[in-house]
């Protein structure tokens, strides 16, 4: 029997990949690896869906790859310029949300420190790294500005998008 070629990856909890030296050669494919464009995204949600199983993970590839289109300048033009006010995470107004939040409970309550601040908003990337011969489905969560250590996160297996159909075939 032929012997895989198989690296072990240390994982905590949801998926994280641990920065500890027996991941090092994953990370570094991973700062290396460019996002997966909207479009691509888009045909993995087509092929997560083919199986109830994996639906859910099909709509959050959706959701992400729609994300990404909605915040393209051209896009928010276009929606601003139809009477849609565009604003992030699909809050109707974020600010609006905040003003109008209960006043904390209790000394270090709730909402404490938070008046009036809406919460930093958060995006989302997603790569297809090769790594033992399986392609990782990477996610990494960060804010806009944020240039600190970013964690990464294997939420599945996939494809090569350039394998899949385009939709409309």
């Amino acid at each position: 029997m032929r012997k895989l070629n198989s690296q072990e990856i240390v994982l905590g909890p949801g998926g994280l990949i641990r920065d500890v030296g027996a991941n090092e050669e994953l990370l570094e494919k991973i700062r290396k690896t460019p996002p997966l464009p909207p479009t691509d995204l888009l045909k993995l949600a087509t092929f997560f869906r083919g199986y109830p199983t994996n639906a859910p993970l099909g709509d959050h590839l959706e959701l992400i790859a729609l994300r990404y289109l909605i915040n393209e300048p051209g896009a928010q033009e276009a929606l601003t310029r139809a009477g849609y006010a565009v604003h992030p995470m699909g809050v109707p107004n974020p600010a609006d949300f905040w003003e109008d939040a209960p006043p904390p409970i209790g000394d270090g309550g709730i909402g404490e420190g938070n008046r009036g601040e809406p919460p930093p908003t958060i995006f989302m990337k997603i790569q297809r790294v090769s790594y033992s011969g399986v392609g990782l489905l990477i996610e990494t969560p960060f804010l806009e500005d944020d240039d600190q250590r970013q964690s990464h996160y294997i939420i599945g297996v996939a494809p090569d998008p350039a394998s899949l159909p385009d939709s409309d075939e």
